[in-house]
């Protein structure tokens, strides 16, 4: 529901913008589309906005992915865990189940990037590794949003892993 409405606010913003604009001046001006001469009267500039609009999103994708986890965790995981209800979750209500689970999880991530780099080398040359190129952005892209999600729930800020084994060579 809340992206709904700020793409609403948007499109009503834009809409105003342009039609006020338009008819009190009758010519249309546009803040977002190519490299106008009004970018440069108003300051604004291409890479500018896309900057904006990106951290803006990307703020907005942190915040929807710690509200996902939370609230997980908080009404379905810890009720099932005390017994209280039943989420059709494969643990039961012991702490050692969940732990288990948690390392079969991280072995079957594994399996996974192991099974897509060996069926990526059978592809052909250029194919694969620009299929391979993708994978790994959008997966570090989202393992980077974990990684936040933990930093900004740890009692201290750890230095991030890379950090640690350059110190320790």
């Amino acid at each position: 529901m809340f992206p709904r409405l700020i793409f609403r606010k948007l499109f009503q913003f834009q809409f105003q913008f342009q039609f006020q604009f338009q008819f009190q001046f009758q010519f249309q001006f546009q803040l977002a589309v190519g490299r106008s001469p009004s970018h440069e009267v108003i300051g604004f500039t291409n890479c500018y906005m896309k900057k904006t609009i990106g951290k803006f999103f990307a703020n907005i994708r942190q915040k929807l992915l710690a509200r996902r986890i939370h609230r997980e965790i908080e009404h379905c995981i810890f009720p099932q865990l005390v017994g209280d209800k039943n989420c059709g979750y494969p643990f039961g209500d012991s702490d050692e189940e969940l732990e288990k689970l948690a390392t079969f999880g991280a072995l079957d991530a594994r399996l996974h990037l192991d099974i897509i780099e060996h069926r990526a080398r059978l592809m052909p040359d250029t194919y694969g590794h620009a299929f391979r190129y993708l994978a790994y952005r959008d997966l570090n892209k989202r393992l980077e949003m974990y990684e936040e999600f933990v930093r900004e729930r740890t009692s201290h800020k750890a230095a991030p892993v890379a950090a640690q084994t350059q110190l320790a060579t």
